[in-house]
């Protein structure tokens, strides 16, 4: 083999190694005290323009859309299994909150309704103490109901906030998330429930910062911390800025 013939075999194999690293970075350990973490970052471009980013999603005004697609395509909900997770959701505001979405009392006060997350936010996880995760990130798909206050003096909570009023513009969720993992045959989706902690406020510029509880069918209970601080750009153009990390256990020692 001549030199040059060398040069290029080493050029491939140094290429391919670094294409194979970048593909498909092994897993994270755990920090210490806990058993699982996750960290998710959206970075995608936003067309306020455009109500339908994708076949069948439709409904987006920036950052969400409407819910539906997510939870009869992706979840794959039938009829009853969409009441049975509505009945769920209603169940938690009002536990946790004191709102009782079907109260007429708070007809125009308060929006409640199915949302996905804009799949052009491109909402990806880029790091897992469970799975090879590439430089590209496994793709995030959320959704569930969001209740949200409308009225310019507030609603009055109850539940485990008794007392508190919260302020309009306050948000509060319950979901899921459903990462896709892998590529072709090979992927296999990562479910979980997600439920706000309290409820979160938007800001004047748009941005939020929310606290959620998780639960996991085999890793049981988790936190997750999300912070949304997307950048108006020209026109119709946002710039997609979201963080999330998540953990399971919330803290070392929490069940």
């Amino acid at each position: 083999m001549n030199a040059i013939n060398l040069l290029k075999s080493v050029t491939l194999a140094l290429a391919l190694g670094l294409t194979a690293s970048v593909a498909a970075a092994p897993p994270k350990p755990s920090p210490e005290g806990f058993d699982h973490y996750m960290v998710l970052m959206a970075a995608g471009t936003l067309d306020l323009s455009v109500s339908e980013p994708a076949p069948g999603v439709t409904g987006c005004n920036g950052l969400f859309c409407d819910g539906e697609y997510f939870q009869r395509v992706i979840m794959g909900r039938d009829d009853a299994e969409l009441a049975l997770f509505t009945e769920d959701a209603k169940d938690f505001f009002a536990a946790r909150f004191g709102i009782d979405v079907d109260d007429p009392t708070l007809a125009g006060r308060i929006s409640f309704g199915l949302f996905m997350t804009n799949p052009d936010w491109q909402y990806r996880m880029y790091t897992s103490s469970d799975t090879r995760t590439p430089s590209t990130g496994w793709p995030v798909r959320d959704g569930g109901y969001v209740l949200m206050v409308m009225d310019p003096e507030g609603v009055e909570l109850g539940g485990e906030f008794e007392g508190s009023v919260a302020a309009a513009g306050s948000v509060m969720f319950y979901g899921n998330y459903n990462i896709l993992i892998g590529k072709g045959r090979a992927t296999e989706e990562l479910v979980m429930l997600f439920k706000s902690s309290r409820p979160a406020q938007i800001q004047p510029d748009g941005s939020v910062a929310l606290l959620c509880e998780l639960e996991h069918e085999d890793w049981g209970s988790g936190f997750a911390a999300v912070s949304v601080a997307n950048v108006p750009l020209a026109g119709n153009l946002v710039q997609g800025v979201g963080r999330n990390v998540l953990t399971f256990p919330r803290y070392p020692g929490a069940h």
